[in-house]
């Protein structure tokens, strides 16, 4: 999908206020768009965020997303990739368990587009959790809504939960439905089914006529392991009543 409004919002949103640190990993080499407008717009939200970042650093010539990262404050970018047909610097099938070398690797992943055109969509998020170094945070920006031909498939926020938090012990730092067109349609913050009680129908607050991303942004702890099968809150709660 690459690197539009929408997940550059979502990105300088993440992003604290003296900047992140360490080592990043796209999944998928992403770019950064651009259109006449989308300077002032980034700009704008950087200024907002009291970043202390230039829009003209951010882009490359290439289009390219290295310098959005390094401007946001990594020391460096790497990119994993299924080919090196974009310049990846590792070559990795995430269908597949990564390599014990790659453990704990990186302080940060952002996915823009990538594990919806993954078929084993467990194994590939097993890989993140096992790339990410404690503390580690990943950030990811997949299909909800309205991608019917665009990957392999379109994600539910309680896939996000089940795996993230119940399955690998992680803090589930935000979960959102968020529009591709975020200046015309509102974002939708979508809370863990198990907090509530029971399924909710975040839907009623979307227009399901427009194409969706679902935000994830995560944060594995010291604690964090995977452990048992990812399940889906609103059944941990029906079980548990039944209990």
């Amino acid at each position: 999908m690459g690197i539009d409004i929408a997940s550059f919002r979502a990105l300088i949103e993440s992003t604290p206020k003296d900047g992140y640190g360490g080592n990043a990993l796209m999944l998928g080499r992403q770019k950064v768009r651009k259109n006449d407008k989308t300077p002032t717009l980034y700009q704008s939200w950087m200024d907002e965020k009291k970043l202390n970042i230039r829009v003209e650093d951010i882009y490359q010539e290439d289009g390219y997303a290295e310098s959005l990262f390094t401007s946001l404050g990594f020391d460096s970018i790497e990119t994993m990739d299924f080919s090196d047909y974009e310049g990846a610097e590792v070559i990795q099938d995430l269908n597949e368990p990564i390599p014990k070398s790659l453990y704990n690797k990186y302080d940060f992943i952002f996915d823009g587009g990538t594990l919806e055109h993954v078929f084993n969509v467990a194994q590939s998020l097993e890989n993140v959790f096992n790339l990410l170094k404690p503390n580690g945070q990943f950030i990811s920006m997949n299909p909800l809504n309205g991608w019917p031909t665009h990957g392999m498939f379109q994600f539910s926020p309680d896939l996000i939960y089940a795996f993230w938090r119940h399955k690998a012990g992680c803090e589930v730092l935000r979960c959102a439905a968020v529009p591709k067109f975020i200046r015309r349609y509102k974002t939708v913050e979508i809370p863990d089914s198990k907090d509530l009680g029971g399924r909710t129908n975040y839907a009623r607050h979307m227009n399901l006529d427009t194409q969706y991303y679902l935000l994830g942004h995560i944060r594995k702890t010291a604690k964090s392991s995977l452990k048992g099968v990812a399940l889906q809150g609103d059944y941990l709660v029906t079980w548990d009543k039944k209990d």
